[in-house]
């Protein structure tokens, strides 16, 4: 749910999200997992030939060191794609409003605990 969080964020603060998402950690070497995900999100999801965290750090050191750097670019240049998973739109659709519930309760909760 973090990742889905993390988009919700991104939207809400004003970043353009594009229609796809490169996937690092543990959770890429299940493929159904990796599926799931892209639907759930109707992403593309992207998994690099390096999907250690330490990699894409060293690219984001680069480029912060290089004020001209331009970070898509850069990864697009750099990161090599081994798996690419594509959204099933039907099970996004069965997804979307159980998400919109989930939300709610999340917003709820989190609205209890700051209120002590």
């Amino acid at each position: 749910t973090t990742l889905f969080r993390s988009l919700d964020v991104f939207t809400e603060i004003g970043q353009t999200l594009g229609n796809y998402i490169h996937s690092v950690g543990g959770g890429i070497m299940l493929s159904s997992w990796m599926q799931l995900r892209a639907s759930i999100l109707n992403k593309e999801i992207l998994v690099p030939k390096y999907p250690e965290a330490a990699y894409g750090c060293a690219i984001l050191a680069a480029c912060i060191h290089d004020q001209q750097c331009d970070l898509v670019k850069a990864c697009s240049d750099i990161v090599e794609i081994t798996h690419r998973y594509q959204p099933d739109l039907n099970l996004f659709d069965k997804y979307e409003p159980v998400y919109e519930k989930f939300q709610k309760k999340v917003e709820k909760l989190l609205a209890q605990v700051q209120s002590g």
